[in-house]
């Protein structure tokens, strides 16, 4: 059996004769609870974000707004997304951020341990790694952007600049810091 393919419809304008725009999609994975509902919420985010920023969200920035809506839903499964977009452009856009996004997914953690400097701080306001609000946090010292210690100092493994503000971060490597003044005089005597 053979198929026919037919080549593009051509609009006949009165002064000349034009080609139709190619059509561009983007797709997208996210895994969503189960039901059209919650298709229709990720799709119009991303046509939100298109419409308003003139680019498509990233997949990553997505991902976290479906973590943060719906954090215990029953079932939940892969879906893929067909987003049409504009032009070329931005198409070529949104495959570079989605790029930049798996940059970050394969960095690998340095093993060496931080001690981020800052002042405590009990607040209300989320931890802008994890985005909670409640237990002790630290102001950093340079930013003064907020974090729950143990986030900022998982986040140090990264890489040593803020991932709200980008200042570089005032951080002691571990193994530098003395716990007991006294015991570090005693190893200088022996040495």
């Amino acid at each position: 059996m053979q198929i026919a393919v037919s080549p593009p419809t051509i609009r006949r304008c009165r002064s000349s004769v034009r080609p139709l725009r190619p059509t561009y999609y983007v797709f997208r994975q996210h895994t969503i609870p189960s039901g059209q509902l919650f298709e229709n919420m990720v799709t119009q985010w991303y046509v939100a974000g298109l419409k308003k920023n003139g680019v498509l969200p990233p997949s990553f920035d997505i991902n976290f707004k479906i973590r943060k809506h719906w954090r215990r839903e029953d079932i939940w499964n892969g879906h893929t997304f067909h987003i049409q977009v504009p032009s070329h452009g931005v198409q070529e856009q949104a495959m570079l951020s989605d790029s930049m996004d798996q940059h970050w997914i394969d960095i690998k953690p340095s093993f060496k341990k931080y001690n981020v400097h800052g002042t405590l701080n009990v607040s209300n306001m989320r931890c802008s790694i994890c985005l909670e609000q409640f237990g002790d946090k630290i102001r950093l010292v340079d930013c003064n952007c907020l974090f729950h210690r143990d986030c900022i100092e998982i986040w140090t493994s990264y890489g040593s600049s803020c991932p709200k503000c980008f200042k570089t971060i005032n951080m002691t490597h571990v193994n530098n810091i003395c716990k007991n003044p006294a015991s570090a005089s005693e190893k200088k005597k022996v040495h």
